[in-house]
């Protein structure tokens, strides 16, 4: 199972992926480290859905 998590800092807020039982996650683009379990968007069964919907909300949101 993936996730498609949220970054918890409000100026980056970018989605990412994370395989399932990750506890905490560091964001690739703020450096901010936050607890997984508060910030899951959806789950995935597989990666490659988590990263086409990762992408495709970063992209709505302006957060390339």
């Amino acid at each position: 199972m993936w996730l498609a998590v949220q970054c918890s800092r409000l100026s980056c807020s970018k989605f990412q992926v994370v395989k399932d039982g990750t506890m905490t996650k560091k964001c690739p683009y703020c450096g901010r480290r936050f607890k997984v379990e508060g910030n899951v968007v959806k789950k995935f069964p597989d990666q490659l859905h988590t990263r086409v919907y990762v992408k495709k909300m970063n992209k709505k949101y302006g957060r390339n």
